[in-house]
């Protein structure tokens, strides 16, 4: 009885824990959509008439700003890649170490490698919740 008493109180406690560390991660992904925006959107263009990318090769670009009080820890984003039938054929991500309190950051994804890619969705942005040491 004792035994059952404890597996119990341990099912209980653990059922609490990730009931708040879920509660958690939702509130940190909620107010991390509110800490930054697109103030160009992002786009899939041909290399060449963007500084810092190479004709031939295709990039995903645009401009997020950080709308936070704080300048960031590291921040990304990321990206699936499909074809233009909608078929997933890759990923991408871009990357910054940090960003100024209500500064912006010009993101470049390289997709070079995707020849056919035609359509992206952004799978996750990060980072914009932490604040740098």
């Amino acid at each position: 009885m004792k035994k059952i008493k404890v597996l119990l109180m341990l099912f209980i406690v653990l059922g609490l824990f990730v009931i708040t560390g879920c509660s958690n991660v939702a509130k940190k992904q909620q107010s991390n959509k509110k800490n930054y925006e697109f103030v160009e959107e992002l786009k899939l263009i041909e290399g060449g008439d963007v500084e810092g990318t190479w004709p031939g090769m295709k990039y995903i670009v645009g401009t997020i700003k950080n709308k936070s009080n704080k300048k960031t820890g590291r921040v990304q984003i990321n990206f699936d890649i499909y074809d233009e039938n909608g078929n997933k054929i890759g990923e991408s991500f871009d990357a910054e170490d940090s960003i100024e309190k209500d500064g912006t950051w010009k993101v470049i994804a390289t997709v070079s490698e995707y020849y056919d890619a035609e359509i992206f969705e952004i799978t996750n942005v990060e980072g914009f919740d932490e604040e740098i040491r």
